[in-house]
């Protein structure tokens, strides 16, 4: 049997033409679709921009005219420091930090170790107003490298004001008060911490202690002469289970925020019976 073939139909030249010209026409239908379409996209995006402008003028302006309206005598009566003289630490003429969080020195006679406790301590204390809040303003404080520009955004998302143009008071539309004290926006100006001289004259009959030392999560008491020497220490330090393994240049000692010389006896640095020691490992492994 042979072959089949299929003959195809041949189309006369104009209707080719025809057809070419439907689909070139329906091409441009398609792209004047997605044209619309992008526009509509466009505007929407266009729009949402101009809203989100809006908004943000309307928050400006509500802030500014709340702000404005302020009884400042009211508010005054309201301040924490005002009543409480421990609320900040005692203030120096030079002013540290800078835009928002730029206050008035202060000098502080508790330590770094012990200045990271009391801002813990303020921060989980109940305070009124706004929980979200405060928790905002915590991160503030704690982020030492947030400009003053996001600072901004923060408030005005929180709806709430600087009374002084700086993060340490803040009051929200119900004028709930936001007081901060100094210690927690920056560190010292000036420590004022009490080290004894090393004379005879001034050292004290000799007497045992019990010296709590922190390390990380742990917590645990060493039994001292109170003349013995930090260097005395870290060896009984270094007899736990815990630190046998590590020489003596591997751990530090802080006391008050101040690193403990090792030839200086415990006494001189003010340390007595309960007193709370930091230990730090360097480079360890």
């Amino acid at each position: 049997m042979g072959n089949i073939c299929i003959l195809k139909k041949i189309l006369p030249f104009e209707e080719i033409k025809i057809n070419q010209n439907t689909n070139n026409i329906n091409s441009n239908f398609e792209n004047l679709n997605d044209n619309n379409n992008n526009d509509l996209i466009l505007e929407k995006i266009s729009l949402k921009e101009k809203l989100k402008s809006k908004t943000h003028k309307d928050n400006f302006s509500k802030l500014k005219q709340f702000k404005d309206n302020l009884d400042i005598n009211r508010i005054k009566q309201k301040l924490i420091s005002l009543k409480d003289k421990t609320f900040n630490y005692p203030e120096v003429d030079i002013y540290i930090g800078e835009g928002l969080k730029k206050i008035k020195g202060y000098i502080s006679k508790k330590g770094l170790y012990e200045l990271k406790d009391e801002r813990k301590k303020f921060w989980k204390c109940k305070k009124k107003g706004n929980k979200k809040i405060w928790e905002e303003l915590e991160k503030i404080c704690e982020d030492e490298s947030i400009s003053d520009n996001k600072i901004y955004e923060i408030l005005e998302f929180l709806e709430i004001v600087t009374l002084y143009n700086c993060i340490n008071i803040c009051i929200d539309l119900n004028e709930n008060i936001y007081e901060i004290p100094n210690y927690c926006i920056q560190n010292p100006y000036e420590y004022d911490l009490k080290i004894y001289s090393y004379t005879d004259n001034d050292k004290p009959n000799q007497k045992e202690i019990n010296i709590n030392v922190s390390y990380l999560n742990k917590n645990f008491v060493i039994k001292m002469s109170n003349i013995d020497t930090i260097q005395d220490f870290k060896a009984e330090i270094l007899n736990l289970d815990d630190f046998i393994h590590l020489d003596d240049n591997c751990i530090s000692l802080y006391y008050n925020g101040k690193e403990l010389d090792d030839n200086k006896e415990i006494w001189m640095y003010d340390i007595n019976n309960n007193s709370k020691i930091i230990l730090d490992i360097n480079n360890y492994q």
